[in-house]
């Protein structure tokens, strides 16, 4: 029950920074007062953000599978 949990908060989390993602990359898009230089650092800088985040997100749902595992050894 514990592993299924964990899942769908994880695929909560993935949509969440996608959509927000999505709009902040649609606002970037829509000011036409930015130059293209500023739009590709933006884009890199948000592309970045979103893979470090997907990252931690995997090791720390690993660590809690570690740990969960560990703990049922231990009781078993």
């Amino acid at each position: 029950a514990a592993a299924a949990f964990i899942t769908v908060k994880k695929i909560r989390l993935n949509s969440v920074i996608s959509v927000s993602f999505k709009s902040f990359t649609s606002s970037i898009i829509s000011s036409t007062s930015l130059s293209s230089h500023t739009l590709s650092i933006t884009v890199i800088t948000s592309f970045s953000l979103l893979i470090n985040i997907m990252i931690y997100n995997s090791v720390r749902l690993f660590r809690a599978d570690s740990e969960n595992s560990l703990i049922s050894e231990t009781v078993i």
